[in-house]
């Protein structure tokens, strides 16, 4: 199933395989088995959760890669949540390499009513999902060092509100 957005005219991850494409651009592209590999902690934000793709697919590689005792803190923002059942399809295709990841997250997914959703999925992995505008969400994003960014809001010409001044002068924040 390809999905896509109706609010932005835009699908939500590549039509031909998007976790290779999230493994590609997020994990690969930030480094990630390194940049955490002597950090006690490690955060990541993103600006833009839509169905989890990308979370889940750092969730794994966290799992399989990390030291013992580390720990994942992941930051995400989402003015339009999806339902459970939409997210749940869309990523059925990823069932097998996915599957548990996926049920325990959907198992935990919170109410689609705005400001910020704390999972603590495992002892070592916590997803902080905030339901709401960028513009207004990031500046209460505080006490924290963001190690890495995962910009995916769909593209600047489809959703321009995710791309800008004040949102780039919060991530720099």
């Amino acid at each position: 199933m390809i999905l896509r957005s109706t609010k932005f005219d835009d699908i939500y991850f590549s039509n031909l395989d998007g976790l290779s494409e999230t493994r590609h651009v997020f994990l690969r592209g930030n480094n990630l088995e390194e940049a955490w590999s002597n950090k006690n902690q490690f955060t990541i934000a993103e600006t833009g959760f839509g169905t989890g793709l990308n979370f889940l697919a750092t969730w794994k590689l966290f799992e399989e890669t990390s030291k013992a005792g580390q720990r994942l803190h992941f930051i995400s923002v989402e003015k339009y949540p999806l339902h459970k059942g939409v997210i749940k399809d869309a990523l059925s295709v990823w069932n097998k390499e996915l599957g548990n990841y996926i049920d325990d997250f959907l198992s935990l997914y919170p109410i689609r009513v705005p400001g910020p959703h704390i999972i603590h999925l495992t002892p070592f992995v916590t997803l902080t999902v905030w339901f709401g505008d960028i513009a207004t969400v990031m500046p209460e994003w505080k006490g924290f060092q963001v190690d890495a960014w995962y910009l995916d809001g769909f593209t600047p010409a489809k959703n321009p509100e995710m791309w800008t001044q004040n949102v780039f002068e919060n991530m720099a924040r």
